[in-house]
């Protein structure tokens, strides 16, 4: 029986140990042939004897190279033949996890700003490609690493530069297609291939030309549907099999439930696809619908689910993570959105999450990967580029920290240092200790957090700095002594010397330091007169104020006198002149500049208010002929200035101009498309110039006669007597209907 034992574990040990000539592996079938033991595993590690510093100092006669685990320090000890040597390494610095239900700023997207770009993600990368960038389509693709917080370009997407396309992916490639390019709406598909970094065309999208339609995969199969063509916003669907021929094959499936709409969010989980929010016949949408593909060659079927809670909205983003989906972000009318919610399809409901951590905006770009979903680019206020990651589960974030950089190699392998068991850090050459916090530099027994004894020596453009009870020199040597280097930079302990003619009284009230110079309140004075404290003159009597003459440089007129007045007032005055210049009333803060008359009382020719005011006005007059706010408002011909230039009046601008001045109208177009007129209260004769602008359903400023490929925009406008109209032109101002009018009129005198 003890023989089948000993047999059974010697296989069982030979099972997980391969021996090749003089090298021994465990784990490992191939040792290497420059080590004697080869150790091979991903699920286990191999313990050293772990033992206190009492127990290592207890072995017998250790070999060199003896090794073992310290467990007073944590740390593993070599040993060299003398000492023992302390290899600690990186130790983590904190524990910090950021708590799920997060957001985490990334590194901004690649270049510039975009908005309606297409993002989807392969694997462990999201990419992102296409979009508008404030001038144009463009057709650059970009990869994001989470791994490293890296984006790098690949290839430029094989199709023509657009934005508002759709992108998904299916296993291993990633699918772009649709959107609006310089040549109008499209309807070309293109696969990516991650592994040869390139773009090949399949067969186009089988429905017509679109742009901002919406999509999704499930399983091995791509769909796309909705979005806006030639004849306006689309409900048709279709399935896209990139397995049925080289090309792939489209199929038409069930029309989306929702009703038609453009601009809507999609995503999948699981073996569902789900799309809602958008523009609708009826306007923005918070409608969410399930699409179930049902058995192969099925149409499919919609079925609705609850509404998203948040606001309708449309050029949203969504992804799904696990088995739950997100929508966050979007647009209705003028207000953008950065709140975020989740869909959990088990019980068909819908919670507010944490609100997207970036400004709030509208056709933004997303994906997921993992447990983390990813939102960036878009347009708010300002158009944007910056990339956000948000955590469905906790992350942790721990730092490490390392040795000094300033360390040298010999501190560590040379055993030049030693730890002992009370924490004291001791140099074994006897020059530097460091006990219970405090470093002595010629002394085992430091009592200050620097103690030196023995001459120190600095170099060049150093300096230390000394700070009470945190610097001490041993033996009192330099009681009342100052620190003085030679010409070597070896500091000595000096009496300093004070010169005969250097004077003091009363401490450092007032002192001379044989320059000629004069300090009060300071003993190292650098002009004729240093003062340090603050000095008062006083008035010799109630009817004259005190202050300072300032004399020509041959002290034979006395120029101009700045002091106060009898008043308390400061004030410069001018003895050629026989006049004020300019007086300040302390009280008010008042400051008033006179012209060149005696009387100043109806000579004030510019003037500070109490509160900041600056004032210019004709000599014994009032009424801001031009005047600077507080606020730095500007008035002329006007005492209340509420913008930057307020002008009480008409202007020219050259000399061929006319007199002119500007009115602002603003009003709103009429949500049928019906005809608005805004009245001008004008004389029609003396209207020089009309501007007019309307703000479109995706907050842009439209001028007359905007023809848009897409349609939607068009309006005229005419001048009338009393008023100005607006025309939009019928079944072509969808996008302008209910919206914002601005007019800029300008007219003559």
């Amino acid at each position: 029986m003890k023989q089948l034992l000993f047999t059974i574990l010697l296989c069982s040990l030979l099972a997980y140990t391969s021996t090749q000539a003089q090298n021994v592996g465990i784990g490992t079938t191939t040792p290497n042939t420059s080590a004697i033991l080869d150790i091979s595993s991903t699920t286990k590690g191999m313990l050293l004897p772990r033992m206190n510093t009492a127990q290592r100092n207890a072995i017998a006669s250790p070999a060199m190279g003896l090794i073992i685990f310290n467990t007073d320090d944590m740390c593993t000890d070599t040993y060299d033949g003398t000492n023992w040597i302390k290899t600690c390494g990186l130790k983590q610095g904190d524990s910090a996890t950021i708590p799920a239900n997060n957001w985490i700023q990334k590194a901004n997207f690649g270049v510039s700003i975009k908005t309606g770009s297409v993002g989807f993600s392969i694997g462990s990368k999201g990419y992102i490609g296409t979009g508008f960038d404030n001038i144009g389509g463009t057709k650059d693709f970009w990869e994001y690493d989470p791994s490293t917080n890296v984006w790098t370009q690949k290839v430029d997407f094989g199709g023509s530069a657009r934005y508002g396309a759709v992108g998904f992916s299916i296993g291993i490639k990633g699918y772009i297609g649709t959107g609006f390019s310089s040549g109008g709406s499209t309807k070309d598909f293109w696969e990516y291939d991650p592994s040869t970094n390139a773009w090949i065309i399949k067969a186009p999208f089988g429905g017509t030309e679109r742009e901002y339609a919406t999509g999704f995969s499930i399983s091995n199969k791509g769909y796309i549907g909705t979005g806006f063509d030639i004849n306006g916003i689309t409900e048709d669907f279709w399935e896209f099999d990139p397995s049925l021929s080289a090309l792939g094959t489209w199929t038409q499936k069930a029309t989306f439930g929702g009703g038609k709409r453009d601009l809507a969010v999609g995503f999948s989980i699981g073996t569902k696809g789900y799309i809602g929010t958008g523009l609708g016949n009826s306007g923005y949408t918070n409608d969410f619908w399930e699409f179930d593909p049902g058995i192969t060659g099925s149409l499919g079927n919609w079925n609705a689910k609850s509404n998203l809670v948040g606001v309708e909205r449309l050029a949203s983003v969504g992804f799904s993570i696990g088995n739950k989906g997100y929508i966050g972000t979007g647009l209705n009318g003028a207000t953008s959105f950065n709140d975020f919610w989740e869909f959990n399809p088990s019980d068909n409901t819908w919670i507010q999450k944490a609100n997207f951590s970036g400004s709030p905006r509208n056709l933004a770009v997303g994906f997921s990967i993992g447990s983390k979903g990813y939102i960036g680019l878009g347009v708010g206020n300002f158009y944007q580029n910056d990339f956000w990651e948000y955590n469905t589960i906790p992350t942790n974030v721990a730092s490490y920290s390392n040795l000094p950089a300033t360390l040298s190699q010999s501190n560590v392998s040379d055993a030049s240092w030693t730890k002992t068991v009370l924490g004291e850090i001791k140099s074994n050459v006897g020059n530097v200790n460091i006990v219970n916090g405090k470093m002595g530099i010629g002394t085992a027994t430091p009592s200050e957090l620097l103690e030196v004894n023995g001459k120190a020596k600095t170099f060049e453009l150093e300096t230390i700095q000394f700070q009470t009870n945190q610097f001490k020199f041993t033996n009192n040597a330099g009681v009342n002594k100052i620190l003085t280097s030679d010409a070597t930079g070896f500091a000595s302990w000096q009496t300093p010397s004070i010169p005969a003619n250097f004077w003091t009284a009363n401490g450092i009230d007032i002192s001379n330091n044989n320059t000629g110079n004069i300090g009060i309140g300071n003993s190292d004075p650098s002009y004729i007169l240093d003062i340090s404290k603050r000095m008062r003159l006083r008035s010799e009597n109630t009817s004259q104020g005190a202050g300072i003459w300032f004399n020509n440089n041959n002290n034979t007129a006395e120029n101009v006198f700045l002091g106060n007045d009898a008043s308390n007032n400061l004030q410069v005055y001018s003895q050629s002149g026989l006049r004020t210049i300019a007086t300040f009333n302390p009280t008010t803060g008042g400051l008033r500049v006179e012209g060149p008359a005696a009387a100043a009382s109806t000579n004030t020719v510019a003037s500070f208010g109490g509160y900041g005011d600056f004032v210019v006005d004709a000599p014994g007059t009032s009424g801001g002929r031009f005047m600077i706010k507080e606020n730095g408002n500007v008035g002329i011909n006007n005492n209340n200035p509420t913008t930057s230039l307020d002008v009480g009046g008409f202007s020219k601008l050259g000399d061929l101009s006319p007199a002119f001045k500007v009115r602002k109208l603003t009003g709103t177009t009429s949500a049928n498309g019906d005809p608005v007129d805004i009245y001008h209260g004008l004389t029609f004769t003396k209207i020089l110039s009309v501007s007019v602008l309307i703000k479109s359903n995706f907050m842009q400023w439209v001028p007359p006669m905007y023809n848009s490929s897409i349609g939607g925009y068009y309006y005229q406008y005419l001048i009338r007597n009393s008023t100005i109209g607006i025309l939009p032109q019928i079944g072509n101002s969808a996008y302008i209907a209910n919206q914002p009018i601005t007019i800029i009129v300008t007219y003559e005198e």
